[in-house]
């Protein structure tokens, strides 16, 4: 999962101080679960970039939708 998010953080834009200007990266549940996993084992990297503070995971709509269904259903 760290490499597919080092590869989609080249895309992020920089802002103004050179760091990442954090985008949404959207996913299902376990790719957000697991991206969040990768970005804690970056937690001690010395840059922003190596963080991959770039990436904000969050759960696609039809995913959320299917999940808000689940509890209000079940």
């Amino acid at each position: 999962m760290i490499e597919i998010m080092e590869a989609h953080n080249k895309y992020v834009p920089p802002n103004t101080d050179g760091d990442p200007d954090p985008i949404l990266w959207q996913g299902d549940g376990l790719s957000n679960r697991r991206s969040e996993g990768a970005k804690a084992a970056r937690r001690n990297a010395t840059d922003a970039w190596s963080r991959l503070e770039g990436l904000i995971p969050n759960p696609a709509d039809w995913h959320f939708r299917l999940l808000l269904l689940e509890v209000t259903v079940f």
